[in-house]
């Protein structure tokens, strides 16, 4: 990243990776991670 104007710049860091794109794959890792009830992944899917 080239140097920001005033030199403010943040460092994120990444609670786990998935990849490109959205799939189904994707959506059942991140429910999986964030623990959430059955019927919101069913929900999403």
């Amino acid at each position: 990243m080239p140097d920001y104007k005033y030199g403010f710049r943040d460092r994120v860091m990444a609670k786990f990776k998935t990849g490109k794109g959205l799939s189904e794959a994707v959506v059942r890792t991140i429910s999986t991670k964030k623990q959430e009830p059955r019927w919101l992944l069913e929900y999403r899917l």
